[in-house]
């Protein structure tokens, strides 16, 4: 069948996806045996696995649900974090990082500008988090226009490019008077 792994990627997805948002493993995926008459023709009678959701018939055959990996990296927490927070908590983060950002650039000027930058992490980090989800939401829709695709695209990059130049320059001018200037 063609298409067969696209669709068992989708499915594995929805149903972690669905777990993490029930908190309780949510839909739960058992296999039942199907069997089919014997027929002189073809020899004994095949078994195949059905997948169940919950009592009802599933697309998805031969599916087994694998509980998803452990993120191995900052990069991958910070990922997961962002796909499942609500909507309202990222566009609190960007508005909120944003606009502090530049309250605390005005008044305080150059010696403000550690906090700045930590603002700006969480704002671009939010805004990263929106055009994530609309990308997310426009590969999911069959012949999203090009353009749009291509938009989010780069604003999700330049969020991520933002939120992590910020993060960087707010750690290191932290760490630095911390662990002074090496001289080899």
């Amino acid at each position: 069948m063609p298409g067969y792994g696209v669709l068992r990627m989708v499915a594995k997805v929805i149903l972690s996806e669905w777990d993490a948002i029930t908190g309780a493993g949510g839909l739960r995926l058992r296999h039942r045996q199907t069997s089919r008459k014997r027929n002189p023709r073809r020899g004994p009678r095949r078994r195949r696995q059905r997948l169940r959701v919950n009592g009802a018939g599933a697309l998805f055959h031969y599916m087994i649900a694998e509980p998803p990996a452990p993120p191995d990296s900052l990069g991958d927490i910070l990922t997961v974090v962002a796909r499942r927070a609500t909507d309202a908590r990222l566009s609190t983060m960007m508005i909120a990082g944003l606009a502090g950002a530049v309250i605390v650039g005005i008044l305080l000027g150059r010696k403000g500008w550690l906090g700045a930058a930590a603002l700006l992490a969480i704002g671009a980090y939010g805004g990263w988090g929106i055009a994530d989800r609309a990308l997310a939401k426009l590969y999911a829709t069959p012949g999203s226009p090009r353009r749009a695709v291509m938009f989010w695209q780069f604003a999700r990059f330049i969020g991520g490019l933002v939120a992590t130049a910020a993060a960087v320059a707010a750690l290191g001018a932290t760490l630095l008077p911390a662990l002074g200037y090496w001289r080899s």
